[in-house]
């Protein structure tokens, strides 16, 4: 074959090879291990509520037609479900044991006036896994906007 024809197959498959590359690696896999400035540079930004999974019977699942959530750089939340803002609030964060008994950075927050708070399980490509911290909680999930 000619040389031209390896040089522009070699160009192509550069240009296609550098495209394909995962979105923050580092954040790929477990979030409960992570540092917080970790934690928090994953979660930056949009997510769109997919379900949530659990509740005392641990059989409750919740769809979600409209519920957002942006998780800002300035230790701040802007959830909204259906329409309505249920949360435009400081979020605070702690070094604690967790409901399983393994020490995690937890998320506190406010969601239409009561407290909550949530630890981030993990990150699998564009879904976040997160869950209630407490007994009877929730396990949401969530897709990058």
């Amino acid at each position: 074959m000619s040389q031209k024809f390896w040089r522009i197959f070699s160009f192509i498959f550069l240009v296609l090879l550098s495209s394909c590359k995962e979105e923050f690696p580092e954040c790929q896999g477990t979030l409960k291990t992570k540092s917080l400035v970790q934690i928090q540079n994953c979660i930056e930004g949009n997510w769109k509520f997919l379900y949530s999974t659990g509740g005392f019977t641990g059989q409750s699942r919740i769809e979600y037609e409209n519920s957002t959530i942006e998780f800002r750089s300035n230790a701040t939340i802007f959830w909204v479900n259906e329409g309505d803002v249920v949360s435009d609030e400081p979020i605070e964060w702690s070094y604690m044991e967790d409901q399983l008994n393994e020490f995690t950075h937890i998320m506190k927050y406010t969601r239409t006036g009561v407290p909550g708070s949530w630890g981030f399980q993990e990150i699998r490509k564009d879904t976040l896994i997160i869950y209630d911290v407490g007994n009877d909680g929730f396990i949401h999930v969530l897709k990058k906007l």
